[in-house]
């Protein structure tokens, strides 16, 4: 198995962050075969990856599965039409939101073709530390009074990932660490929704989205005093079905 760290990659926009994500997810792709994506309900990473591929050319059918649970995943893959049948299968930072790993080897071994590749990727433990005080968490406690659970509560180790495919070669892993630069609040908000949406819920009620602006204003304000920095460290593998 290759395996690579990054230094920090720096970029002002999130957008192109997560191209840079997916360009690398998709880079051993040789455009095979017929192709499934899965991805969690409401990620909008899988337009990205859906985008990328079609920008390819590329002459591969794709098929998407979203899921909110195991047993959403299980049930849709266990009802598709045709198994065996893809040839590659991208999962783009979605399988986090999953407590328990152990079920996705038999889940993904009976929708590959025999060799099959699967290309993921997943939010990581940063490899480079992040020097700057506050963090997403203690910020939100601090407006709520409350004990919240983070972005960062869902990350697991690589390792994990790794055991949980026993029918599964790694061909290869990359770590990036990103850190992000605002030109304003807007590209604050863009990086960090997902994340507000975990903390405070994705309920659309006005005292919710009040709560979350008041989040991203005072995320932004120490932003520019220099006490708090966006950081993210994403990992992404490329596995074969033995």
């Amino acid at each position: 198995m290759k395996t690579h760290t990054t230094d920090v990659v720096n970029f002002t926009n999130i957008e192109v962050a997560k191209r840079f994500v997916v360009e690398e997810m998709i880079s051993l792709f040789d455009g095979q075969g017929e192709t499934l994506i899965i991805s969690y309900d409401g990620e909008p990473y899988v337009e990205n990856v859906v985008k990328m591929l079609a920008e390819n050319g590329w002459a591969t059918t794709v098929s998407v599965v979203t899921f909110d649970s195991l047993a959403s995943l299980q049930a849709s893959l266990a009802n598709r039409e045709y198994q065996h049948r893809y040839q590659a299968l991208f999962i783009f930072n979605s399988l986090h939101r999953l407590t328990d790993l152990q079920a996705l080897d038999e889940c993904f071994k009976q929708v590959l073709e025999e060799k099959g590749k699967l290309h993921v990727s997943w939010p990581a433990s940063g490899a480079v530390p992040n020097t700057k005080r506050l963090s997403e968490k203690e910020i939100a406690e601090e407006l709520t009074g409350s004990t919240l659970q983070a972005f960062d509560d869902l990350r697991k180790d690589d390792h994990s990932y790794v055991n949980a495919l026993p029918s599964f070669q790694c061909q290869r892993m990359v770590k990036f660490d990103f850190g992000l630069a605002f030109q304003n609040i807007e590209g604050l908000k863009s990086w960090h929704k997902g994340g507000a949406d975990i903390l405070f819920g994705a309920d659309l009620t006005e005292d919710v989205q009040a709560l979350k602006e008041r989040y991203y204003h005072q995320l932004y304000t120490l932003y520019l005093r220099g006490q708090y920095q966006a950081r993210m460290a994403t990992t992404v593998a490329d596995f074969i079905l033995n």
